[in-house]
């Protein structure tokens, strides 16, 4: 379904670049929830940074997903229906990964998502006619780009000796 874009053809055809928007979109509502799911745990616990963290990524992948579902409009193709469960994958994933390790593995499953996201738009973008979306996943680019700066950022803080308690 998606092996132009994943290639490296020199340009996408509409069907591709539908077919990448619609799996964006997927990822990018997977997203919310997961910081969701994740910004709630940290509030209930009172680990405010984190928390704040969480609230603006989400804020974030949220805009991302409306700027995808518009470029698809403006391109007259419909919202796949494989996206809807995107939606409860991130919910899960998020109290997994909770569960499992706390906020040291949610900072480092925080970066490996937005690192896959990153490696998307990057891509894309070099096989990408179209200027307007050109422009657009470059500043999903650099969103995610910094969610990921963020998240180590964290997680470097917290292993440094003397380091003030930046989940609280």
């Amino acid at each position: 379904m998606f092996q132009n874009w994943r290639g490296r053809q020199a340009h996408l055809s509409k069907r591709d670049v539908v077919d990448f928007l619609n799996y964006a979109l997927a990822l990018e509502l997977e997203q919310v929830e997961f910081y969701r799911t994740q910004e709630r745990t940290a509030e209930r616990l009172r680990r405010h940074h984190l928390a704040a963290g969480m609230r603006e990524a989400r804020r974030v992948e949220a805009r991302h997903v409306r700027n995808l579902k518009r470029q698809l409009r403006r391109l007259g193709a419909k919202v796949s229906p494989l996206t809807a469960v995107a939606p409860p994958t991130g919910q899960v994933l998020g109290r997994t990964i909770r569960a499992l390790g706390g906020e040291g593995s949610i900072l480092r499953a925080m970066v490996e998502i937005e690192q896959k996201a990153i490696d998307h738009y990057l891509r894309v973008i070099h096989q990408l006619d179209d200027p307007q979306l050109k422009k657009l996943f470059m500043e999903h680019l650099v969103d995610e780009e910094f969610h990921a700066a963020w998240a180590q950022e964290m997680i470097e803080q917290a292993r440094r000796p003397g380091e003030r308690d930046t989940f609280r």
